[in-house]
């Protein structure tokens, strides 16, 4: 029994971590799920261990990819679509439900990143030694999504649930307004007394 515990402790893989860092609130456009084409600008980094400085760790990074040379300002988007296999599994996952015009950091595990089973990447070609986690900043410029308008945040139209009920209320009041104002135009006697009688 101990032996089966220790077993499945050990085949236990770490989670990816993400943290938005910038926010769209609230967020009007889309936000991404599977299928959709994606559009970003993005950097990896590798944090290296580089020892201790009295008590604590000293962590370097060491870009190891990016779609945006140094200097420039503006670069061309990475374009992919979720689901497709086409980059590193952890940037996939990291990406869906991120809002439109939204900046994100993932720390990726090596199973999810270059040493994922289902992906296999010719040791030639590896930028990160094995089992290394990566760091992904990325920003999500553009979301394209096939057979229609897609669905936006709160799927109202981009409106938040709230606008929706309080525009909805004041459009019925408006309306009973107009319709009180109506009064004998709409074809009934008036209620009202007239004075003197």
């Amino acid at each position: 029994m101990l032996g089966l515990f220790v077993g499945s402790m050990a085949a236990a893989k770490p989670e990816m971590r993400v943290q938005v860092v910038s926010a769209v609130d609230p967020c009007r456009g889309l936000r991404v799920r599977k299928g959709d084409t994606v559009h970003i600008t993005h950097q990896g980094f590798l944090e290296e261990d580089d020892g201790k400085l009295g008590d604590a760790a000293v962590v370097t990074r060491r870009q190891i990819d990016s779609n945006c040379a140094p200097g420039v300002e503006s670069c061309e988007p990475l374009a992919f679509t979720v689901g497709a296999k086409l980059i590193i599994r952890g940037m996939e996952r990291a990406v869906v439900g991120v809002c439109q015009g939204e900046t994100i950091e993932a720390h990726i595990p090596p199973h999810l990143a270059y040493d994922d089973p289902a992906r296999t990447i010719p040791a030639d070609t590896r930028p990160v030694p094995e089992n290394a986690w990566v760091v992904y900043r990325i920003t999500v410029e553009r979301i394209e999504r096939p057979g229609g308008p897609g669905e936006r945040s709160g799927q109202l139209g981009g409106f938040e649930p709230w606008q929706v009920g309080g525009a909805a209320v004041g459009i019925a009041a408006l309306a009973f307004v107009l319709w009180r104002a109506a009064g004998p135009a709409r074809g009934g006697k008036s209620k009202r007394k007239k004075k003197g009688k």
